[in-house]
């Protein structure tokens, strides 16, 4: 990448000096860099978009069950998922629900959908998805949630691209831009 920019410069400077124009080295100075109130610094045409600035690990909240928890942001990732224990499908007025505990939370929630994860060499997995309120910094959004076991991962929960799209950047050199919530009667959950 360094190469390339470096001959591209080059290009330029020779193409600008057989053309008789003037360029300062100010002309060929990348774009200033302004800090946004977070501390996380971003390029001048993207700090006012509107959308929040995230780290590649924040802290979410779910406000309904009074739950934080440590995510890792995943631009890769479809769909948001959470670490689920003690999943039970259960019928309720002919329709599919599942039992499931989140951070010592017993939650009952309609089941959306069902997702089918294809394993290399195995067979597909089935993760029911379920409709969450998760709180990030001031964004809080009703976001599909897969529920999966994720006990092995260091982040119970990955937030995907349908929690993220139009009202997030993310910015990876960073963490926990958004900081903790700020209500303390909140319990953090590993």
């Amino acid at each position: 990448m360094k190469k390339t920019r470096a001959c591209l410069l080059t290009l330029l400077i020779i193409t600008l000096t057989f053309s008789n124009s003037t360029v300062s080295a100010e002309d060929l100075m990348p774009k200033p860099v302004l800090s946004t109130e977070m501390g996380v610094h971003v390029p001048e045409d993207l700090s006012n978009t509107g959308k929040a600035i995230f780290g590649e690990a924040e802290h979410v909240t779910i406000p309904k069950y009074n739950i934080t928890l440590k995510a890792r942001i995943d631009t890769g990732a479809t769909t948001t998922s959470i670490n689920a224990e003690n999943e039970t499908v259960i019928e309720r007025d002919g329709k599919k629900w599942v039992k499931f505990t989140i951070g010592g939370a017993n939650i009952e929630l309609p089941v959306v959908r069902t997702v089918s994860i294809k394993q290399h060499g195995k067979d597909p997995l089935t993760r029911y998805c379920v409709k969450l309120t998760l709180t990030i910094g001031s964004v809080s959004e009703i976001t599909e949630v897969t529920l999966a076991d994720r006990s092995d991962f260091e982040f119970p929960i990955l937030i995907g691209r349908n929690f993220l799209k139009d009202r997030a950047m993310v910015d990876v050199s960073y963490k926990f831009v958004e900081g903790l919530p700020e209500n303390n009667n909140k319990k953090a959950v590993k």
